[in-house]
C-alpha cells in the first residue's frame, strides 16, 4: 500500500522516512520537498509549505506506519492517508514485500 503524510519540513521529513526505512516498516519513501497545502485549522484557513511524504509498505505494516507517524510526528494532528495498489510491476511489489519486517502490528 501507500501511505501519505505531511510534515512542516523537509529536515523533519527525512528524519521519519530514515527511521520508518530502518525499522522496516516501508521499503521506501520518496519525499516531494515543496506542496502548497490549503486548509481550515482553528477556526481559519491556513496556508503552509509543506513536505510530502510517499511511503511504500504493505498491508500488514500499515497499522504500524500509522501508529508511527501518530506518535512521531510533530503535528497535533497529523494527516496519514492509505491507498491501496491496484495492480504494479510484480518485481517492485515483491521487493517491496520482503524489505519490511513481516509482524504483526501493534495496536
Amino acid at each position: 500500500i501507500i501511505i501519505l503524510t505531511t510534515c512542516p519540513s523537509m529536515e523533519i521529513a527525512k528524519n521519519l522516512s530514515t527511521s520508518l526505512v530502518t525499522k522496516k516498516l516501508a521499503a521506501c519513501v520518496s519525499i516531494i520537498p515543496k506542496v502548497l497545502s490549503i486548509f481550515f485549522w482553528n477556526g481559519k484557513i491556513v496556508e503552509d509549505t509543506e513536505a510530502l511524504m510517499v511511503m511504500k509498505t504493505t498491508q500488514l505494516m500499515a497499522k504500524n506506519v500509522i501508529n508511527f507517524i501518530k506518535t512521531s510526528h510533530p503535528y497535533d494532528v497529523p494527516e496519514v492517508l492509505t491507498l491501496a495498489i491496484k495492480d504494479g510491476n510484480s518485481e517492485y511489489m515483491k521487493w517491496i514485500h520482503d524489505s519490511v519486517e513481516m509482524k504483526s502490528p501493534k495496536n
